[in-house]
């Protein structure tokens, strides 16, 4: 979106080491490292309740699944969803672990 602006002048950027499809792809990963992040909290036993877990993990699934189009598409509407799904996924997260702890 702005890789022009950033190429004409002298600062370092992400762009000049890689493509944009590759940009695409680091970005993808990172949304499934938020995505697992969000089902291992699990592990750490903050969950009450196996309802909330199964939310959890639907979620996250959800997300990783709604920004597949991050690997193919390289136009900035995909990019813009996707930044909004995530703090979606974060806000449901937050809360679900906020109501399983009122719950107990």
């Amino acid at each position: 979106y702005y890789r022009l602006d950033y190429s004409g002048s002298s600062v370092t950027n992400l762009y000049n080491t890689f493509s944009p499809l590759q940009l695409s792809r680091i970005t993808y990963m990172w949304i499934v490292a938020t995505a697992i992040s969000g089902i291992l909290i699990s592990l750490y036993h903050f969950v009450q309740y196996p309802f909330t877990l199964v939310l959890l993990f639907v979620s996250s699934l959800l997300l990783i699944w709604s920004t597949r189009p991050l690997l193919e598409i390289l136009e900035v509407k995909y990019y813009r969803s996707a930044f909004m799904k995530i703090n979606v996924f974060v806000m449901a997260t937050l809360f679900l672990l906020l109501f399983d702890t009122l719950l107990v």
